[in-house]
């Protein structure tokens, strides 16, 4: 698989990822966890693992401890992995303990963060941050659409017999349209009413889109860049990337209690700063992730070599070989590299535990936009322009943002003829990655499209058009 011995492979293997961890806990991390959020934010996870609903003391009495009691009881009764906080939030970069920049969905980033694995479901219903009133906000992973909590809390917020009731109330009718799955039919409904009534409101999540996606929550200011806060300036002051977003990616995957105990170190850190490589530096970067993927792989062959994982791993790295052997420019390095993340995402599957616990588990692919944004977050619904029909692809927070907003997401270009367009823009039949979009659009591993062909196909018809 590679020139050097088994024994010389694990030792260099060994070696990278001591350093990258070293890297890691010594890096602004500390410094976040250290913050008025990062404080806030263990307090706040340490209790949700415990309850499903956390109540800030300041805000006791909006929430008796006997409805709280009762909303634990409701959200146990759906079965599904539902939290509640209801806190106070500043939107003028306070610093007191709870100081969140006014963002719900900053705090919703973290308890994703810290209380679910990889693809595993996750509901978060808060209030606002941006207002005094009893306004909630539905956060869901990782795919936005499943269970429609967003626009259950939106339609809270739009139904008659909701407008005169307190947080419990509106938390609980929540729940019950999350569990029901219908929050989008209910908070459509509700805003129709209120049209024929003669009430004006502003344009919803349920309003046309313009080749974007949802738009911001009525009564909260879309964000310039995402919800980006401490976390990603930490980051960004320690690995000196050029975009914020790079730093929440990089402190979310570089958490130092998580530092330890994920294999990925090495893949994952290189999203973090292959963006602003040039093509050639990309390469070799690409090429040292391919070679470290294909010691990991050999390191485990003698005590794993029958397992599942290991030969979804095996094949994801010839096909990362295949890929980078033969790249063109940033969008085959980029598939390069989702197939080593492919790779080192089939190590670290569990083993078996049923079809429910694998679908959980699942990792999503890379940011459909720009696959160098590291994996998306969340899958989210986005029309292209001129298509009748959105997509569901995966998105990182910071294209997520973009697309809700109604603002056009940074896309990775490629060479298409003369001309450097959007990559998802190129015929399928001339590109793999357009026809994939990095595995958001196929239910197969990118790795099973390369071994049977596609990527050798697609270079062969660009050579020809």
């Amino acid at each position: 698989m590679c020139p050097t011995s088994p024994a010389d492979r694990c030792r260099r293997a060994g070696a990278v990822v001591a350093a990258l961890s070293v890297t890691a806990l010594g890096s602004p991390a500390h410094a976040w966890a250290a913050s008025p959020q990062g404080a806030s934010g263990d307090r706040i996870a340490a209790a949700l693992r415990s309850s499903p609903v956390h109540v800030a003391d300041s805000y006791r009495a909006r929430m008796s401890r006997a409805q709280e009691r009762a909303l634990e009881r409701r959200i146990a009764g759906t079965g599904l992995p539902i939290k509640v906080v209801l806190m106070p939030f500043t939107d003028k970069g306070g610093t007191g303990p709870d100081a969140w920049r006014g963002s719900a969905e900053q705090l919703a980033a973290v308890m994703h963060e810290e209380l679910a694995r990889g693809g595993e479901e996750f509901i978060l219903l808060t209030n606002s941050g941006w207002d005094d009133d009893r306004s909630v906000e539905g956060h869901e992973w990782p795919d936005e659409e499943r269970y429609e909590a967003r626009y259950a809390a939106l339609a809270v917020g739009e139904l008659d017999g909701m407008r005169t009731k307190g947080f419990a109330a509106r938390f609980s009718r929540a729940v019950d349209l999350t569990a029901e799955g219908n929050g989008m039919r209910v908070y459509e409904k509700a805003r129709e009413k209120e049209a024929a009534r003669g009430v004006g409101h502003g344009e919803g999540p349920g309003a046309a889109q313009n080749g974007g996606g949802d738009a911001a929550p009525s009564g909260k200011p879309a964000a310039d860049g995402g919800s980006l806060g401490v976390p990603a300036s930490a980051a960004f002051l320690a690995g000196g990337v050029s975009a914020l977003v790079l730093g929440v990616v990089a402190v979310l995957w570089w958490r130092p209690r998580r530092a330890a105990v994920l294999p990925a170190a090495g893949a994952r850190s290189v999203f973090a700063t292959a963006r602003g490589e040039q093509v050639g530096a990309l390469r070799e970067r690409a090429r040292e992730e391919v070679v470290r993927l294909g010691e990991d792989v050999s390191g485990r062959e003698a005590a794993d070599g029958g397992a599942d994982g290991m030969r979804r791993a095996l094949d994801a790295y010839e096909a990362a070989t295949t890929v980078l052997d033969a790249a063109e420019g940033l969008a085959d390095l980029a598939g390069a590299l989702a197939l080593v993340e492919e790779g080192r995402a089939a190590l670290r599957a569990p083993a078996k535990r049923g079809a429910r616990a694998a679908r959980n588990r699942e990792a999503l692919p890379l940011c459909f936009f720009h696959p160098l944004h590291g994996r998306g977050v969340r899958r989210i619904r986005w029309r292209p322009l001129g298509q009748r029909d959105p997509l569901r692809v995966a998105a990182c927070r910071e294209c997520a943002e973009a697309v809700r907003a109604h603002r056009p997401p940074e896309v990775l270009r490629a060479r298409d003829g003369d001309s450097e367009v959007p990559y998802f823009e190129v015929p399928p039949e001339r590109s793999l990655w357009a026809a994939t979009g990095y595995g958001s659009l196929t239910a197969d591993p990118l790795a099973v499209r390369v071994q049977r062909g596609d990527f050798t196909r697609a270079a062969a018809n660009r050579a020809r058009a």
